[in-house]
């Protein structure tokens, strides 16, 4: 039996991409190993977003050729990089055996077993035409799990290149993200956490219209699920069913993913945001004043070009007043396909470097300042796994996986199950618990 390992790089999206392809394997009679020192196969599954993203897909390539020769396996590169830069990682890396890309994830593993003997394809043709896959992703170890509901994007956001990777917005149909649920949580998932490039404007595209409180609706029925986490929704394309919905629902996290990347209203509209200022405040309130104990997560762009001191002045007045709970700041990326990359002037690295430092610096006053609040009281969480050190992880509902903080827990605790704990000690973003005992 061959033993087929996988690096899944970049965001949730490419993780579900990479599991999906892996279960195809698993049916194709491959063995999934942990370890890529014991794979007869391995696969580096790329991000190909931004340069940061990007070097960090190469880093890995490379160090994966070394333990390919080493170890006599076959290489396959495969995600987003892969599928925008396949003529040029053919031409630079040799020591690549396949370059799949993310269109086809079925094509991808045909090509895959073809070179599960020895053979190497040279030449293989990338689909552009996507396709969606008919398989269920293999699921992780972790309570929680990413359920893709649509891939692409139709908003051609003037910084952004996933409509050039990705293509066009293309939701899946709600019984298939139901079944998936299903399965999920069958397999331990406590925690479902709806991923896009665009979740609020799922069922655009096959139902005529946002449908995305009908589907909430449906999976809130899913046996098995505690928490339903919202992730990348687009502040312009809020609605007024959804909004509704998310106030009264049982199982949707108040957390919400809501990327405001810029507050000056020029460069929102060099953006390509289709939003302004005003309406970006007056939706922040009204999410606010509508669903109790609202946590927002958002990201920011600093250093698009054309950004003046004023427009970022602008942007850090508003989160000083606005305080958004959770925060990723992001140096703009000059990425050639996109309209943002001819644009004058390009602001320097050094500028960039110090409006994020500035801005950051806000964000975690901002935020140690909420947390010391915490100190004593209780909180539900759940326990996401055993650290090597011997304590345990676990998160409440206004912390999503990965990019959030988390709680240190002494004691005994099972992973998967959620538990009451008592807020001992803090950190700019992590916080420290005990078991809350009555």
């Amino acid at each position: 039996m061959q033993k087929v390992y996988i690096k899944n790089l970049g965001c949730p999206k490419n993780e579900v991409d990479g599991n999906v392809l892996l279960r195809m394997l698993e049916a194709e009679g491959m063995q999934t190993v942990k370890n890529p020192k014991k794979a007869d196969l391995i696969i580096v599954n790329t991000c190909g977003f931004i340069d940061p993203a990007k070097e960090e897909s190469i880093d890995e390539i490379l160090a994966m050729t070394k333990l390919k020769e080493k170890k006599n396996a076959r290489l396959v590169m495969a995600g987003c990089l892969a599928q925008r830069y396949k003529d040029m990682i053919q031409k630079e890396f040799p020591e690549v055996d396949l370059v799949v890309g993310i269109a086809n994830l079925s094509h991808a593993k045909d090509k895959i077993l073809g070179i599960s003997d020895g053979k190497k394809v040279k030449d293989s043709v990338l689909p552009t035409k996507y396709k969606e896959y008919d398989f269920i992703q293999k699921p992780g170890e972790l309570p929680y799990a990413y359920l893709k509901i649509s891939d692409g994007c139709d908003n051609f956001c003037s910084y952004c290149t996933i409509p050039f990777i990705r293509g066009r917005y293309r939701s899946r149909k709600v019984s298939k993200i139901v079944d998936e649920a299903k399965y999920l949580t069958e397999q331990g998932a406590s925690e479902i956490m709806l991923i896009a490039q665009d979740s609020t404007q799922y069922g655009v595209d096959i139902y005529g219209k946002q449908r995305l409180h009908g589907l909430l609706e449906k999976l809130e029925q899913v046996e098995g699920i505690k928490w339903i986490r919202l992730m990348y929704t687009h502040p312009a394309h809020y609605y007024k069913e959804l909004i509704d919905y998310l106030a009264k629902s049982e199982k949707v996290v108040p957390y919400l993913d809501l990327p405001i990347q810029h507050i000056s209203d020029r460069i929102l509209k060099e953006m390509n945001r289709k939003i302004t200022a005003k309406q970006m405040i007056n939706l922040i309130n009204r999410l606010r004043k509508k669903i109790k104990n609202l946590v927002l997560r958002t990201t920011y762009i600093i250093g698009f070009p054309t950004e003046t001191k004023e427009d970022f002045q602008e942007l850090w007045d508003f989160q000083k007043e606005y305080k958004i709970e959770r925060v990723g700041v992001f140096a703009y990326s000059r990425e050639e396909v996109t309209p943002s990359a001819t644009m004058e002037p390009q602001i320097t690295e050094k500028v960039t470097v110090g409006r994020i430092d500035e801005l950051m610096m806000l964000v975690m006053g901002q935020s140690m300042d909420r947390n010391s609040k915490l100190l004593g009281k209780k909180v539900e969480v759940l326990i996401d796994e055993r650290h090597k050190d011997g304590y345990y992880i676990g998160r409440a509902y206004d912390q999503a996986p990965e990019i959030d903080g988390y709680i240190k827990l002494k004691g005994k605790f099972k992973p998967g199950r959620f538990y009451n704990v008592r807020i001992t000690g803090f950190e700019a973003y992590d916080l420290s618990a005990e078991e809350w005992k009555e």
